[in-house]
Protein backbone atom coordinates (compact mmCIF):
# COMPACT_ATOMS: atom_id res chain seq x y z
CA UNK A 1 0.00 0.00 0.00
CA UNK A 2 0.89 3.62 -0.69
CA UNK A 3 2.62 5.55 1.66
CA UNK A 4 0.10 8.82 2.52
CA UNK A 5 2.30 12.11 2.09
CA UNK A 6 1.81 14.56 4.70
CA UNK A 7 0.07 18.26 3.94
CA UNK A 8 0.37 21.05 6.28
CA UNK A 9 -3.08 23.62 5.21
CA UNK A 10 -2.18 26.92 6.50
CA UNK A 11 -4.70 29.20 8.25
CA UNK A 12 -4.12 32.90 9.23
CA UNK A 13 -6.05 34.39 12.44
CA UNK A 14 -7.42 32.26 15.46
CA UNK A 15 -10.85 30.83 16.67
CA UNK A 16 -13.83 31.98 14.22
CA UNK A 17 -11.72 34.58 12.62
CA UNK A 18 -9.33 31.70 10.50
CA UNK A 19 -8.54 32.54 7.23
CA UNK A 20 -7.42 29.46 4.61
CA UNK A 21 -4.50 31.21 3.07
CA UNK A 22 -2.80 27.95 1.48
CA UNK A 23 -1.96 24.29 1.58
CA UNK A 24 2.07 23.14 1.97
CA UNK A 25 4.06 19.91 0.92
CA UNK A 26 7.02 18.66 3.91
CA UNK A 27 9.01 21.53 2.55
CA UNK A 28 7.23 24.50 3.19
CA UNK A 29 6.24 25.02 -0.58
CA UNK A 30 2.35 25.98 -1.85
CA UNK A 31 1.09 23.10 -3.97
CA UNK A 32 -2.40 22.93 -5.63
CA UNK A 33 -4.03 19.09 -4.26
CA UNK A 34 -7.20 19.89 -4.51
CA UNK A 35 -10.09 22.43 -5.54
CA UNK A 36 -12.87 24.10 -3.06
CA UNK A 37 -16.21 23.57 -3.32
CA UNK A 38 -19.03 25.15 -2.10
CA UNK A 39 -22.37 23.77 -1.89
CA UNK A 40 -24.19 26.52 -0.85
CA UNK A 41 -24.02 26.15 3.11
CA UNK A 42 -22.40 28.80 4.01
CA UNK A 43 -19.34 26.21 3.95
CA UNK A 44 -16.78 26.07 1.96
CA UNK A 45 -15.05 23.11 1.09
CA UNK A 46 -11.54 22.20 -0.02
CA UNK A 47 -11.18 18.61 -1.53
CA UNK A 48 -8.05 16.64 -1.69
CA UNK A 49 -7.79 13.59 -4.06
CA UNK A 50 -5.95 10.77 -2.26
CA UNK A 51 -4.58 8.71 -4.77
CA UNK A 52 -3.69 5.00 -3.50
CA UNK A 53 -1.07 2.60 -4.96
CA UNK A 54 -4.40 0.40 -6.44
CA UNK A 55 -5.43 3.87 -8.05
CA UNK A 56 -2.03 4.31 -9.81
CA UNK A 57 -3.09 2.91 -13.19
CA UNK A 58 -6.40 4.85 -13.36
CA UNK A 59 -4.63 7.74 -13.04
CA UNK A 60 -2.32 6.85 -15.59
CA UNK A 61 -5.10 5.73 -17.75
CA UNK A 62 -6.21 9.58 -17.21
CA UNK A 63 -3.25 11.08 -17.89
CA UNK A 64 -2.40 9.39 -21.39
CA UNK A 65 -5.86 9.76 -22.60
CA UNK A 66 -5.46 13.61 -21.93
CA UNK A 67 -2.41 12.94 -24.80
CA UNK A 68 -5.53 13.37 -27.27
CA UNK A 69 -6.65 16.95 -25.12
CA UNK A 70 -3.55 18.81 -26.37
CA UNK A 71 -4.50 21.50 -28.82
CA UNK A 72 -1.75 19.53 -31.48
CA UNK A 73 -3.77 16.59 -30.80
CA UNK A 74 -7.19 16.99 -30.21
CA UNK A 75 -8.45 16.86 -33.65
CA UNK A 76 -6.88 13.06 -33.68
CA UNK A 77 -8.90 10.19 -33.29
CA UNK A 78 -7.95 8.38 -29.72
CA UNK A 79 -6.39 4.70 -30.20
CA UNK A 80 -7.51 3.11 -27.28
CA UNK A 81 -4.39 0.32 -27.53
CA UNK A 82 -2.13 3.38 -27.74
CA UNK A 83 -3.81 4.81 -24.38
CA UNK A 84 -3.19 1.68 -22.92
CA UNK A 85 0.39 1.40 -23.94
CA UNK A 86 1.25 5.14 -23.11
CA UNK A 87 -0.51 4.16 -19.40
CA UNK A 88 1.78 1.59 -18.94
CA UNK A 89 4.87 3.63 -19.13
CA UNK A 90 3.17 6.22 -17.01
CA UNK A 91 2.78 3.67 -14.65
CA UNK A 92 5.95 2.92 -14.13
CA UNK A 93 7.22 5.90 -13.71
CA UNK A 94 4.19 6.61 -11.07
CA UNK A 95 6.08 3.47 -9.74
CA UNK A 96 9.40 5.27 -9.61
CA UNK A 97 8.70 8.13 -8.50
CA UNK A 98 6.84 6.85 -5.07
CA UNK A 99 9.80 4.31 -4.92
CA UNK A 100 12.15 7.52 -4.67
CA UNK A 101 9.83 9.35 -2.56
CA UNK A 102 9.76 6.27 0.00
CA UNK A 103 13.39 6.46 -0.42
CA UNK A 104 13.51 10.29 0.06
CA UNK A 105 11.30 10.30 3.00
CA UNK A 106 13.43 7.39 4.71
CA UNK A 107 16.62 9.14 4.12
CA UNK A 108 15.28 12.41 5.36
CA UNK A 109 13.97 10.80 8.70
CA UNK A 110 17.79 9.57 8.98
CA UNK A 111 19.29 13.06 8.49
CA UNK A 112 16.68 14.49 10.84
CA UNK A 113 17.60 11.91 13.52
CA UNK A 114 21.33 13.05 13.25
CA UNK A 115 20.63 16.56 12.89
CA UNK A 116 18.88 16.40 16.77
CA UNK A 117 22.51 15.48 18.22
CA UNK A 118 24.29 18.27 16.38
CA UNK A 119 22.81 21.14 19.31
CA UNK A 120 20.62 23.73 19.00
CA UNK A 121 21.89 25.68 15.69
CA UNK A 122 20.67 23.27 13.46
CA UNK A 123 17.08 24.33 14.37
CA UNK A 124 18.26 28.12 14.27
CA UNK A 125 16.85 29.89 10.68
CA UNK A 126 19.10 32.81 9.51
CA UNK A 127 16.65 35.46 10.77
CA UNK A 128 17.39 34.26 14.09
CA UNK A 129 14.04 32.38 14.55
CA UNK A 130 13.83 29.02 15.69
CA UNK A 131 12.80 25.97 13.34
CA UNK A 132 10.33 23.14 14.41
CA UNK A 133 12.13 20.56 12.08
CA UNK A 134 16.22 20.77 11.94
CA UNK A 135 17.67 22.83 8.72
CA UNK A 136 18.85 20.24 6.62
CA UNK A 137 21.28 23.16 4.64
CA UNK A 138 23.05 23.26 8.40
CA UNK A 139 23.78 19.85 8.65
CA UNK A 140 27.49 19.91 6.38
CA UNK A 141 28.70 22.70 8.26
CA UNK A 142 27.84 21.82 11.34
CA UNK A 143 29.22 18.22 11.20
CA UNK A 144 32.36 19.47 9.58
CA UNK A 145 32.97 21.97 13.53
CA UNK A 146 32.24 19.03 15.28
CA UNK A 147 35.05 16.81 13.02
CA UNK A 148 37.14 19.74 13.95
CA UNK A 149 36.61 19.62 17.44
CA UNK A 150 36.94 16.08 17.64
CA UNK A 151 40.00 15.90 15.43
CA UNK A 152 41.73 18.52 18.38
CA UNK A 153 40.56 16.34 21.04
CA UNK A 154 42.03 13.42 19.40
CA UNK A 155 45.33 15.54 18.76
CA UNK A 156 45.18 16.55 22.84
CA UNK A 157 44.28 13.04 23.85
CA UNK A 158 47.67 11.22 21.97
CA UNK A 159 49.54 14.22 23.28
CA UNK A 160 47.85 13.64 26.85
CA UNK A 161 49.03 9.73 26.46
CA UNK A 162 52.35 10.48 25.12
CA UNK A 163 52.96 12.80 27.81
CA UNK A 164 51.50 10.45 30.56
CA UNK A 165 54.14 7.14 29.11
CA UNK A 166 56.82 9.56 29.44
CA UNK A 167 56.21 10.97 33.17
CA UNK A 168 55.74 7.35 33.65
CA UNK A 169 58.89 6.06 32.27
CA UNK A 170 60.73 9.00 34.27
CA UNK A 171 58.73 7.87 37.57
CA UNK A 172 59.74 4.55 36.92
CA UNK A 173 63.68 4.98 36.19
CA UNK A 174 63.50 7.41 39.37
CA UNK A 175 62.27 3.96 41.11
CA UNK A 176 64.32 1.82 40.28
CA UNK A 177 67.39 4.20 41.22
CA UNK A 178 68.69 4.81 37.43
CA UNK A 179 66.81 8.01 36.56
CA UNK A 180 68.03 11.61 37.47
Amino acid sequence: MARSKLVDFVLEGEGPNLKFVEIEDMDGCSINVGESIDKGDGYTRIRVRIIEEEDWMELAREEAAQCWCDNTTKDADMDLALVEVIARKIYHWIEIAAFNDKNTDYYRGLLDECAKHLGPEVFVCDDGSISEDPLRAKIPSLVSELMTIVSCCTCIEERTRAQCAKNAAVKQSIVKGTGN
